[in-house]
């Protein structure tokens, strides 16, 4: 079977050798994102697989689809291709143009499901199979695997897990090309989606009049990906790490520090947080007690503010 796989070169890096080592044929790679860091890993496997890798691709080349035809491809698969494929590319391999999606579909459509289930507080997330169309994410489901999340789980931690388990949906869903000429699908129902999109700064900005768990999500969120973002009396601070503190009560304003059992926590709109990681915006990683200790962090001092 001829693939060729469109993709970021983080997750190149990844599936390609899966799929050379289960005896498919990728007969070209083509990668989005020009200033992606994986790029040399991904060159390098290209290389030693001795597959071409077209870097940046263009959707909109109209050169492209022609090159597909001459490759043969019996499917495309794309897993976190950035960029949206026409009609005359998905219609260029023999069988199927197929999309791998780290979420639910039809919940959470778009870029960023990875963080919006986190952020959302959901119970469990997955990875789907599905045919292309022209609008993202939208097409007939093929397979699809589901996960749980754990009450304590990060970006970083759910991004590994999403991998592994959409290495299992990729390889299944291929097996079921090799096994039958009609591979079935069930529609999505466009009423039950939810969409994932772009993360906007403010998506990142931390308001300590939140209840905990929501900070606490959205903390979890962020890590290490991108830091939940707040301020230490005018100074910017990423927050990568936080607990909830039961039984501390504190009167000061959402965002005060202030001292509990020999520790410095932070009220929120209904109890309190421990920071245990936070980066000072000229860099290194602290917690509360470490900021203290430097005498950047007393009784009354304020996040947010």
């Amino acid at each position: 079977m001829r693939i060729a796989l469109f993709g970021l070169p983080k997750r190149a890096t990844h599936f390609v050798p899966v799929l050379v080592q289960e005896n498919y044929k990728v007969v070209a790679l083509f990668l989005s994102e020009p200033h992606e860091p994986y790029f040399p890993q991904i060159q390098a496997i290209a290389e030693a697989f001795k597959i071409p890798c077209i870097y940046p691709a263009d959707a909109a080349d109209p050169t492209l689809p022609g090159r597909l035809h001459q490759l043969e491809i019996d499917l495309l698969i794309s897993i976190n291709f950035t960029k949206r494929l026409p009609k005359s590319i998905l219609s260029a391999p023999r069988r199927a143009a197929i999309n791998l999606h780290p979420s639910l579909l039809p919940k959470y459509r778009g870029p960023n499901p990875y963080f919006w289930v986190l952020r959302n507080g959901e119970p469990r997330t997955g990875v789907t199979a599905h045919y292309m169309e022209e609008t993202l994410d939208t097409g007939p489901i093929i397979l699809q695997k589901a996960m749980e999340i754990e009450a304590h789980e990060t970006l970083g931690g759910l991004l590994g897990k999403l991998e592994a388990l959409g290495e299992q949906v990729l390889l299944d869903t291929l097996r079921l090309f090799k096994s039958r000429d009609d591979v079935p699908s069930s529609p999505q129902d466009p009423a039950e989606a939810t969409l994932a999109p772009q993360i906007k700064e403010e998506d990142l900005v931390l308001n300590f009049a939140n209840p905990t768990a929501d900070i606490l999500r959205q903390i979890r969120a962020c890590n290490p990906a991108y830091g939940a973002w707040t301020s230490l009396d005018g100074r910017a601070v990423k927050f990568f790490s936080a607990s909830m503190v039961q039984g501390a009560i504190s009167l000061a304003a959402p965002g005060t520090c202030f001292l509990h059992e020999g520790h410095f926590l932070i009220a929120t709109g209904d109890g309190a947080i421990r920071p245990e990681v936070i980066l000072l915006e000229d860099g290194g990683f602290y917690s509360a007690d470490s900021l203290a200790r430097l005498g950047l962090l007393i009784p009354g001092s304020r996040f947010g503010a």
